[in-house]
């Protein structure tokens, strides 16, 4: 069956409420909680606000990231970068990918929300003049980056297409596409092997919160099919919300329950492997 994985930060309370942050005090535990609940991989988090103070960006960071990654047997498929119009971008990225590829993740997401999202033509172009220079460490490398937005699919594919290079792709987010009102399975048929990473979320409507697996408007079966029928092999990132007063070890064990039972339910209702 696919493997399925968390995103860091998403096993530890956050004392202010939100829903995404890194667990400073206690990162280095979430990777036994997660293997504990049965995650077979962890998503690294980067934030731009305190990247250089995250374990993966120095030497001594990183390999304290492998040791336990080794020894809790979990995988290590990406880290959940971040982009900025900061003049020194392309030397972060350049950076990020090299401490990625140490700690043996395939993929870095670049995300662009609030005010970096890809509004205009010249957001995109600026956008591409400083992640091109890192084109090459990439491929020296083996790693992708995914582009994470809320473009549509097809102005998104053009985005990515522009780089010319085999290395760009799309790292997509169920719940926040569904959200939008798009068809999601149209997308990911669009998109196709051009997807390098996807985010497993729930949402409302209309650009509504992020709420429970299963209690928003992604058509899970439907979506999981679509990247099946694609050929996507990659993991399945949990990214689910938090909830006021349900402790979140026990939240996530009922996200990974739920999404390992709905790839049963297709590997059973299409046969072969999920």
């Amino acid at each position: 069956m696919q493997s399925i994985g968390i995103l860091q930060g998403r096993l530890t309370p956050n004392p202010d409420g939100s829903i995404q942050f890194f667990p400073k005090d206690n990162w280095e535990d979430e990777f036994r909680l997660a293997k504990q609940i049965g995650f077979d991989c962890i998503e690294l988090l980067v934030k731009n606000d305190s990247y250089e103070e995250n374990p993966l960006w120095s030497q001594s960071g990183a390999r304290e990231i492998r040791y336990l990654a080794a020894q809790s047997g979990l995988v290590i498929p990406s880290v959940h970068g971040f982009y900025s119009k900061a003049e020194n971008y392309s030397l972060i990225l350049r950076h990020l990918v090299k401490q990625a590829a140490f700690v043996d993740a395939r993929t870095v997401l670049i995300s662009f929300f609030n005010n970096n999202a890809l509004k205009t033509d010249e957001d995109k172009r600026f956008a591409c003049s400083q992640i091109a220079p890192v084109l090459s460490d990439c491929e020296g490398l083996g790693v992708y980056l995914g582009i994470e937005t809320e473009l549509k699919a097809e102005e998104l594919l053009e985005f990515v297409e522009s780089f010319n290079h085999p290395r760009v792709g799309v790292y997509y987010d169920l719940g926040n596409m569904a959200s939008m009102g798009v068809d999601v399975l149209a997308e990911i048929r669009l998109l196709n092997r051009r997807i390098v990473g996807v985010h497993v979320k729930d949402r409302l409507p209309n650009g509504g919160p992020t709420i429970p697996l299963g209690e928003g408007c992604v058509d899970f079966y439907g979506a999981f099919s679509a990247l099946r029928e694609i050929g996507y092999q990659d993991p399945l990132i949990i990214q689910g919300a938090r909830l006021p007063g349900v402790d979140d070890i026990i939240l996530n064990r009922r996200y990974h329950i739920f999404v390992k039972y709905v790839l049963y339910e297709i590997n059973k209702t299409k046969g072969g492997k999920a």
